[in-house]
């Protein structure tokens, strides 16, 4: 797993950050594999993005995800020990 990763500007409240629209991508792995997003320390349940060894270029997905209370979330790198580069875009939030 990646390490948590911040998305919570400092101007706004993590727990207005929930859920989190974002774009992960992956690129360049090095076998078959795919990436999960969750809050921070919640175990991977689904993949999100998935590629195969042979795919050099960018796989992209559309992911709503919550963060956690702290305004975290992991990605998962389910491909076991192989590599993979992440690419992560946030492009919307939603509050209420």
């Amino acid at each position: 797993a990646l390490s948590p990763t911040a998305l919570s500007p400092t101007a706004l409240s993590p727990t207005a950050l929930s859920p989190t629209a974002l774009s992960p991508t992956a690129s360049g792995g090095s076998a078959s594999g795919y990436l999960s997003v969750n809050p921070a320390s919640t175990p991977p349940t689904t993949s999100d993005v998935n590629w195969t060894g042979a795919e050099k270029i960018a796989v992209p997905n559309l992911v709503v995800a919550r963060v956690d209370s702290s305004g975290y979330i992991t990605i998962y790198n389910g491909s076991g020990t192989s590599t993979v580069n992440v690419i992560v875009d946030v492009t919307g939030y939603m509050t209420g």
